[in-house]
């Protein structure tokens, strides 16, 4: 039944990205804008006719949508306003410009409720401008004093996406083709079972993501994230499920952040239960730079359901910055962990480990490319066994690299290709693995 399912969803994504495909070609490009709005009103009454002289040209334009409705609604015609930067996020949803003059016009045409939705979930943004920030805090105050149930208790975002592509390594199996053992009687060399080894093939991935952000004063706000992914392959030995939680309660004060966070990890890999991780950390980001430093503590337990002895406590420090410049945000974040075993006798005993991770996300009109790096060592305290290289302290390297790139199919739906590759090298052969693949499907966001 599983791979009947994942042959359903096979062919409702080839369907969708034959769709795509046959796309008809992009419009024409869209000429230079006036770069800011003018101040006086004829002045913006002339630069209306200037943009109106490109609309066949712009139509496809999220930054021509957007200027025109900050046009629109600066003139006093909100209704033509909400109109265009509504077209403009459906283009763009990352333009906060153009989110925060659509608050002003759904506030403009009596909807106070979602003009207050749409600024909280702005002023959520850690890359929101000081003077956009106060901006909306203000309209906010204002807002409530005019209707005090404007506000929803939550705002949501759901996501739902699936992808149809091929991977190098479904079952995880070792690079190495042979195992050194090393008993004192001298060294013997076994070849790794044939179902070990690395199978390629197809799967289905899918996954879920629900977000829910709830103020709890001008100060405080609770955040909630539920994230389910599943990949299912013609074999069900090879299938994966990964499931987590967070939630976190923050603080934003004189442009300073805190956060407390608490996560569950679930991993589980055919009938087995890999992982089960919970983890509480606090941090604090400084939010009035161009690059914004962040630092932060973190304790964590690691339990290995189907391999209980290898079940580790973690105190981990880390540091990072978030930098965003134009169409670009990049983030980068630093870890050095110390992972005490929870079991006497846990080969490699205690453990150091350092995480280095890079993300960049480039925001276009109507495509978006996201891109991730990794890089990770873990070092074994002690020998992790008398039979591997005569007892040598495990040492490993990690590297990970995913490309994703979307376009905008319609409002609310986007076309995803991605593509990800990993490598595990260690000096005991046994521990060392590849695995790469590609991937391509569709998101649902609402």
């Amino acid at each position: 039944m599983r791979f009947l399912c994942a042959l359903a969803l096979r062919a409702a994504t080839f369907v969708l990205w034959a769709v795509l495909l046959a796309a008809p070609p992009a419009r024409a490009a869209c000429p230079p804008l006036p770069a800011t709005l003018l101040h006086e009103l004829d002045d913006r009454a002339a630069a209306l006719h200037r943009l109106d002289a490109h609309a066949q040209a712009c139509a496809g334009d999220a930054a021509w949508h957007a200027q025109r409705g900050a046009l629109l609604l600066e003139l006093g015609r909100a209704a033509e306003a909400a109109e265009h930067l509504e077209r403009a996020l459906l283009l763009d949803p990352l333009l906060a410009g153009a989110r925060i003059d659509y608050a002003d016009a759904l506030a403009a045409l009596g909807d106070l409720e979602a003009a207050s939705e749409l600024a909280i979930g702005l002023l959520r943004l850690p890359d929101l401008p000081a003077t956009a920030r106060r901006h909306l805090e203000a309209r906010l105050r204002h807002w409530r004093e005019a209707d005090p149930h404007a506000t929803a208790p939550w705002q949501r975002r759901i996501e739902i996406a699936a992808q149809l592509g091929w991977e190098r390594n479904l079952n995880g199996g070792p690079a190495a083709d042979t195992i050194l053992l090393t008993p004192p009687e001298g060294n013997i060399e076994l070849p790794v079972a044939a179902a070990q080894r690395p199978r390629a093939g197809a799967a289905v991935q899918t996954s879920a993501e629900v977000q829910a952000l709830r103020p709890l004063s001008d100060d405080w706000s609770l955040f909630l994230r539920g994230h389910l992914r599943l990949r299912d392959a013609a074999r069900g030995d090879s299938d994966y499920l990964i499931s987590s939680f967070d939630a976190y309660l923050l603080h934003r004060r004189n442009s300073q952040e805190t956060s407390l966070q608490l996560t569950r990890l679930d991993q589980r890999f055919g009938d087995r239960h890999l992982l089960a991780e919970t983890r509480l950390a606090t941090q604090h980001q400084w939010l009035d730079y161009a690059c914004r430093p962040r630092l932060g503590i973190d304790v964590a337990r690691r339990d290995y359901p189907a391999t209980p002895q290898l079940g580790g406590a973690q105190f981990g420090l880390r540091v990072g910055v978030m930098c965003v410049q134009g169409a670009w945000r990049t983030d980068l974040d630093l870890r050095a962990a110390a992972d005490r075993p929870l079991r006497a006798g846990r080969p490699g005993g205690g453990q150091r480990w350092l995480e280095l991770q890079w993300s960049a996300t480039w925001q276009g009109s109507g495509y978006r490319a996201d891109a991730s790096a990794s890089l990770g060592q873990v070092h074994d305290r002690e020998g992790y066994s008398p039979l591997l290289e005569n007892g040598q302290a495990r040492e490993i390297l990690r590297q990970g690299v995913r490309i994703e790139l979307a376009r905008l199919l319609a409002p609310q739906w986007e076309a995803v290709l991605s593509g990800e590759h990993f490598r595990q090298r260690a000096n005991l052969g046994i521990f060392e693995l590849d695995n790469h693949g590609l991937y391509f499907g569709v998101r649902h966001r609402y």
